[in-house]
């Protein structure tokens, strides 16, 4: 009898335990483009969860005069984000007109070494043009060194909206 009281016991904590278990993995928020479609509610909380930074997801690029190099191409990086498919993304600027201006304002008021590349792709990107935006995404992330998250394509219009929505709105 004190055999079986043992083995039920012992049962029962791994049934629970695992229970617990798979409920804390299953509940934790994903930042992938696989869960776009999550609920909205909490977004100020999935917005600082990435690092605990409140600026993760932002319509400020943060950027001034004094920026550097790094910090554009990291804002322009993250402006990209609402735009193309990856497995990963850390953050993201919303691709907005103010933002792309502000951008351009502190690389023409600055001496950088890949600014004419720079200058271009925001050019096209004034003009609305992201035919190529996830090749964009991918030159700052290789000039980031980049290891996870490469661009595979561009999100439908659908998909950008409901990126939008889930991060910015």
């Amino acid at each position: 009898m004190k055999k079986w009281l043992v083995i039920i016991i012992i049962s029962g904590f791994v049934i629970i335990s695992g229970g617990w278990f798979t409920a804390s993995y299953l509940s934790n928020d994903s930042l992938s483009v696989a869960n776009l479609q999550g609920d909205s509610s909490n977004k100020a909380s999935r917005k600082a969860s990435i690092d605990g930074d409140m600026n993760a997801y932002t319509e400020n690029t943060g950027l001034s005069t004094n920026s550097t190099q790094s910090e554009v191409i990291d804002v322009m990086h993250k402006m990209t984000h609402q735009k193309v498919k990856a497995s990963e993304k850390w953050g993201s600027v919303r691709m907005s007109e103010q933002a792309i201006e502000e951008v351009k304002k502190t690389i023409e008021n600055n001496q950088f070494e890949h600014e004419e590349e720079l200058l271009t792709i925001l050019d096209k990107w004034s003009k609305g043009d992201f035919s190529n935006v996830d090749n964009d995404h991918n030159y700052f992330w290789s000039l980031q060194n980049g290891t996870i998250g490469k661009a595979t394509g561009i999100l439908s219009p659908e998909e950008e909206e409901a990126f939008i929505e889930k991060y910015f709105e």
